[in-house]
């Protein structure tokens, strides 16, 4: 019998609705009625790029105290893209920091300061181990199942990221060319903070060119490495 994807369902967030007010879209209401917008002030900064994302924490911040979540992709079954087509299972995870590049407690998640990363842990076997192994053994402390499948290594770390684990991770700066990708055997990429751009005050520019259709990529960062918190 052929394996069924497992995917965990994210509940739908309706926003609060004020006492006394309608709701969106009934007759005689304006369009923002009853989505109970935040109130407070917002500031875009001129000089800032548009369309471009917030940089990456530095990598010079390692490692950083982390929240792990379940990831809005849940846990499902995919396979490999080649002719072999090997099924594995697959995590998504989302990461939010707890630390700033001193050590100290980090911004709201998600603001400029501190962008959410994310990571897809996979049971594809590299090395003799997997990512989702290496996960639940060195960055969680958590035993691995008795009898080890692609199935229960998964639902392992699936059941983990449901309490919210802590874990301290190693980042890098990544970006890659959605344009270009691989031509004639080339990846248009670049990883690690020290491969961009150097500012004038001697930092790095999170923008890089791709050298092959000269688009400007932003930077995200990747969890290379999991540690015990």
């Amino acid at each position: 019998m052929e394996e069924q994807e497992i995917i965990e369902d994210e509940p739908q967030f309706s926003p609060p609705v004020p006492a006394g007010a309608t709701n969106a879209g009934a007759a005689g209401s304006g369009p923002t009625d009853g989505l109970a917008l935040a109130d407070e002030e917002i500031t875009i900064n001129p000089d800032s790029p548009a369309f471009a994302f917030a940089a990456p924490p530095p990598e010079a911040g390692n490692p950083y105290l982390a929240v792990l979540h379940r990831g809005a992709k849940g846990l499902k079954v995919v396979a490999t893209d080649d002719k072999s087509a090997i099924r594995y299972c697959m995590n998504h995870i989302a990461i939010e920091l707890l630390t700033d590049k001193d050590g100290k407690p980090a911004a709201r998640e998600g603001s400029k300061d501190n962008p959410k990363g994310f990571d897809q842990a996979t049971t594809l076997q590299l090395g003799g181990s997997n990512r989702t192994a290496d996960i639940l053994r060195a960055g969680l402390r958590l035993p691995l199942p008795a009898k080890q499948t692609h199935r229960s290594t998964a639902e392992a770390l699936f059941d983990a990221l449901a309490r919210d684990p802590k874990t301290r991770i190693n980042i890098q700066w990544r970006a890659r060319c959605g344009n270009c990708s691989v031509k004639g055997g080339v990846q248009y990429q670049v990883q690690g903070e020290r491969n961009f751009p150097q500012l004038p005050d001697g930092s790095r520019s999170h923008i890089w060119t791709c050298p092959n259709c000269k688009g400007e990529v932003s930077a995200n960062w990747q969890p290379v490495k999991y540690m015990p918190a």
